[in-house]
């Protein structure tokens, strides 16, 4: 049995007929195709006796009935016969802590207003980035703070940026571009610096950097802070990169905004796992 509210494929029958609709099913297999589904309120699945397929037995949320035979590489594939329709009641439940991580998004600026982290809470979101997944145990990224008393030089590097990009910018573009380095109550540069001689490649140094960012970033969270990460052009700017203390082999990949939420953000739009997830099932071998 799975959770009780899913989509199911369906036989086209004249009796669910107004109960369902067309949609583009993305299944575990990786294959995409037109199917006609209806909302479904309980299902059964069982093996029949001395066969290779299985037979589901659904009631959609109308009471219509209906039975399917599938076969078991499909019983296996299950996103092929359900689709999990991803509703608020669908992340509920499972530890506290992963309860939290599901409720995460990003909070613009804006919606940021003092205090931030202080310097042990800041160091708390250091460690947890600290603690992500890194082969090697190399550390191939940099946290710089931008204090209070340097706001105002980072809003004037800002603005001599947005005018080597932009020489027209308006008056309004470069207010806007010093405020990116004035508005937040805590203001992080997030730097990826590579070990050119390890041995662990470029892209797995990356992905443990991406992954000490996530860490970060959810450590806020779970901290009562707003936070998110901006990038932009500024962050492929050399002459920026040089005043802000970059070697040449380091990359500015963002600058993370950190404070009280003054204001909720919109809940972040909910998505199928299904649209990431798949199962090998051998089909693909024919192609190679």
């Amino acid at each position: 049995m799975w959770p009780s509210r899913c989509i199911a494929e369906f036989f086209d029958k004249s009796s669910m007929r107004d109960l369902e609709h067309n949609t583009v099913v993305h299944s575990i297999s990786g294959e995409a195709a037109l199917r006609r589904v209806a909302e479904v309120a309980e299902w059964r699945i069982e093996q029949e006796v001395g066969s290779d397929s299985v037979v589901m037995s659904v009631i959609t949320s109308g009471s219509a009935r209906q039975s399917l035979r599938i076969s078991l590489m499909d019983a296996q594939d299950i996103g092929e016969v359900l689709r999990c329709k991803a509703g608020p009641g669908t992340l509920d439940g499972g530890a506290p802590g992963l309860k939290t991580l599901l409720a995460r998004r990003s909070v613009s600026p804006r919606r940021l207003h003092s205090p931030g982290p202080d310097a042990d809470e800041l160091d708390r979101l250091i460690q947890a980035g600290l603690r992500a997944p890194d082969h090697g145990g190399l550390h191939p990224w940099r946290i710089i703070e931008f204090r209070a008393r340097s706001r105002a030089a980072l809003a004037q590097c800002f603005e001599q940026e947005k005018l080597r990009r932009d020489p027209l910018a308006t008056a309004l573009d470069l207010k806007r571009a010093r405020e990116h380095a004035t508005r937040a109550p805590v203001l992080l540069g997030f730097v990826v610096s590579p070990r050119q001689l390890s041995k662990v490649p470029l892209r797995e140094q990356w992905l443990g950097a991406g992954a000490a960012l996530g860490n970060i970033l959810n450590a806020a969270h779970q901290s009562d802070f707003g936070a998110i990460v901006l990038s932009g052009e500024r962050c492929f700017d050399a002459i920026l990169a040089r005043q802000l203390g970059l070697a040449d082999a380091e990359f500015l990949a963002g600058f993370i905004s950190l404070g009280t939420i003054s204001e909720p953000p919109p809940p972040a739009k909910q998505r199928l796992s299904q649209d990431v997830w798949s199962c090998w099932m051998g089909h693909e071998l024919h192609r190679v």
